[in-house]
């Protein structure tokens, strides 16, 4: 599967971060996310849109997804409301798989490296900065998130 890629901003109080990024939009897309990858940038990330505001149960699994990551959870104004640590799940069947949940309500999720918000200072209140990414995209396709609700 393939995904557009892009560069983000994160800003903190302290400074400004770049990620390159992944686009999850379709439901495809955000279905796969980072399932099956071996090794993860430190630098690089993925970042889930949706084109609505996304339920505070909706979480995200780790179903075949091989590498520990952090995931930022942003309301629709790109404000970081929530931050959750995922491990990989080590069970075949989907339904042995923990759902990291925001208890917020989110519209887009960014998932990076393990302790990359911790080491650029990102916390929440932090900004995500899209630029014309959404605008470009033209809106995008709403699938509820990875994990089933």
């Amino acid at each position: 599967m393939s995904f557009d890629t892009a560069t983000v901003l994160l800003l903190s109080g302290h400074e400004t971060t770049r990620v390159v990024t992944q686009l999850a939009v379709s439901p495809q897309q955000q279905s796969m996310g980072l399932m099956e990858r071996l090794e993860l940038a430190a630098d690089h990330g993925m970042v889930f849109v949706y084109d609505s505001a996304q339920d505070a149960s909706a979480g995200f699994w780790m179903y075949r997804t091989r590498i520990p990551l952090d995931i930022g959870f942003f309301d629709t104004s790109g404000v970081l409301q929530a931050i959750r640590a995922m491990v990989p799940c080590p069970t075949s069947l989907p339904e042995g798989c923990p759902v990291y949940k925001p208890g917020v309500p989110y519209q887009y999720a960014l998932e990076v490296h393990p302790g990359f918000f911790a080491r650029h200072h990102l916390e929440v209140g932090s900004q995500l900065v899209l630029g014309d990414i959404v605008t470009g995209l033209g809106g995008a396709t709403s699938a509820g998130a990875r994990a089933p609700r």
